[in-house]
């Protein structure tokens, strides 16, 4: 037993120092707090409110169902009749903490008991305009509702001064000079020691396994235990090597990692996921970093940035070197 529960607290420890700092929303702390990502339930609500037009006032839906939500994203929306279409770029997400069940005259709920009510929008300016009611809506938003505490990926500062993730790719430089920060998204992993927890069970249950080498790509995914196929592998380098994440889904990794910061420790495992100490993760094949948060494919000369650095989208300065030699937040210029 004691074995097990030195795995959780190294569970734990693990998650505050490498995966991004997330923090889930609280709501013993928080009524209403800005978001970087929501994962949507199958059954809630989904809006979108175009700006009015004529001082008419249309209530639409999203062109597709969303699942999540994320800054950076573009909402698409569209009237009953999809004769008229709108859409918009994420910039900010606003989640307020419902307190109670409230249903209006004809019994239509509106506000669920500890869930989130959460609005996307182009900027916080927008959010103002929208609740300016002394005039028509002038911007768009996107409203969903309910959204559960597990499901929310904070955006700002806590009481601990955690502070958000920045997922990046993994690249050949990120293994031969590993760099302390970012949150790494591995191809598959080498053969090695991995713990494995079962949705459902009790979160002192592991089950210590050991595997051969497996890839997430589609085309070599594998499943290495009995209804559970890797498809995600979250890694950052410790000190000591890299710890890494691995789940059969990307909501699995968030809401596992989720856990080490609520004050509401669910007693059981909400995700099937592994973890392990001292990883080998595999790079992305042709993607090579040419500058923390900034990285390239030779082969077919694809992108990928950290829209969240300071200076995006410049990544070099005058002189051609890249601004920052380490990860930005990290960095003694910040």
């Amino acid at each position: 037993m004691k074995f097990f529960e030195g795995k959780i607290n190294k569970l734990i420890f693990l998650s505050s120092i490498f995966l991004g700092f997330i923090s889930p929303v609280n709501s013993e702390d928080f009524q209403s707090k800005f978001v970087q990502k929501i994962t949507i339930p199958k059954d809630s609500k989904q809006i979108y409110l175009p700006k009015a037009f004529l001082g008419v006032h249309e209530t639409w839906s999203p062109t597709e169902r969303l699942k999540t939500v994320s800054i950076g994203d573009t909402i698409s929306g569209s009237d009953y009749g999809k004769k008229k279409n709108r859409s918009f770029v994420v910039g900010v997400i606003q989640c307020d903490y419902q307190k109670k069940d409230y249903f209006d005259r004809n019994g239509f709920q509106y506000s669920w008991a500890g869930k989130w009510s959460c609005l996307a929008a182009r900027n916080k300016n927008d959010i103002k305009e929208f609740y300016n009611f002394r005039k028509d809506r002038s911007v768009d938003v996107f409203t969903t509702n309910p959204i559960n505490s597990e499901d929310i990926v904070d955006l700002s500062i806590t009481k601990n001064d955690m502070k958000l993730p920045i997922f990046v790719p993994l690249g050949q430089k990120d293994l031969k000079e590993p760099q302390t920060g970012y949150m790494h998204m591995s191809s598959g992993m080498e053969d090695g020691t991995f713990f494995f927890a079962k949705k459902g069970d009790p979160v002192n249950k592991f089950k210590t396994i050991k595997l051969e080498r497996f890839s997430f790509f589609k085309s070599l995914e594998r499943e290495v235990i009995d209804g559970f196929t890797p498809r995600f592998g979250a890694c950052a380098y410790l000190t000591k090597g890299w710890a890494c994440f691995i789940s059969n889904t990307e909501e699995g990794i968030t809401k596992t990692i989720s856990q080490a910061y609520t004050n509401q420790l669910s007693k059981t495992h909400l995700a099937d996921y592994m973890f392990c100490e001292d990883c080998k993760p595999e790079p992305h094949p042709s993607l090579n970093r040419i500058c923390p948060g900034f990285y390239t494919s030779y082969i077919t000369g694809e992108e990928f940035k950290d829209k969240s650095i300071p200076t995006y989208p410049e990544f070099f300065n005058k002189e051609g070197y890249c601004i920052y030699e380490k990860p930005w937040f990290v960095s003694p210029k910040n």
